[in-house]
């Protein structure tokens, strides 16, 4: 299959239940990136009248610049799919954020080139690893048995040592830090919005399969995760 055009657009969401202890690390690893989002939102899902419910006024002082996107939905597809809503459909691709996620600077980076790599695909999300040691890996992809059993190919706090750099195409991939072709999304129809946040990506991710696209892991590109749901 061929390449990709080189000149696209990306539209990074951070989806955050209101003000918590991680937002700013994400927004600030946001702004650290060397290839920046066309354009970034911020979502809360939090209820209007919670204590932690942001303003513009507080997103204004992390940051410039970002949209705040008020979306008190009770899972992520439901989520996300009313942010892309909000902004409208004009970037080629949208990278999804949980507010617990931090990515390396140069994280999109590796995630639009690997995604330009190949036409057929539709998905691309990096390494997790440790949100306190980015050394040790959480996960490098979705991998699954025939009959749908999750199988998990790092060991608990497995030092990344390279080992896993080989890895390319798979199952799925989580959602913290999954960069998806806007087109796909829409063609599929976004997450399934009935679903929590542990079986999102893999739901979304076999479905782009057989579609017939292509899921990669760009092992190059990192997220910090600390997984708090």
């Amino acid at each position: 299959m061929g390449e990709r055009p080189a000149a696209v657009t990306t539209c990074a969401f951070i989806v955050t239940r209101g003000s918590t202890p991680f937002l700013p690390h994400a927004v600030a690893s946001l702004r650290a990136q060397t290839l920046r989002p066309h354009r970034a939102a911020i979502v809360d899902v939090s209820a209007p009248d919670s204590p932690e419910h942001l303003t513009p006024e507080v997103i204004a002082r992390m940051t410039d610049g970002v949209y705040l996107i008020e979306a008190a939905q009770p899972t992520l597809g439901a989520a996300v799919t009313a942010a892309v809503k909000a902004l409208g459909p004009d970037d080629d691709y949208l990278w999804i954020l949980h507010d617990d996620c931090a990515p390396a600077p140069d994280c999109l980076e590796h995630l639009t080139e690997v995604m330009g790599s190949d036409e057929q695909i539709a998905i691309t999300g990096p390494k997790q690893c440790r949100w306190d040691d980015d050394s040790h890996l959480l996960e490098v992809g979705i991998h699954a048995t025939a009959h749908g059993r999750r199988l998990e190919v790092c060991d608990p706090g497995e030092v990344d040592q390279g080992q896993h750099d080989r890895t390319g195409d798979v199952l799925a991939v989580g959602s913290a830090g999954m960069l998806v072709d806007r087109r796909v999304w829409k063609a599929l129809g976004g997450f399934d919005r009935s679903l929590g946040p542990f079986y999102d990506g893999w739901e979304f991710g076999r479905r782009a399969r057989l579609a017939g696209y292509r899921v990669v892991v760009a092992t190059d590109a990192r997220v910090r995760h600390a997984r708090a749901s």
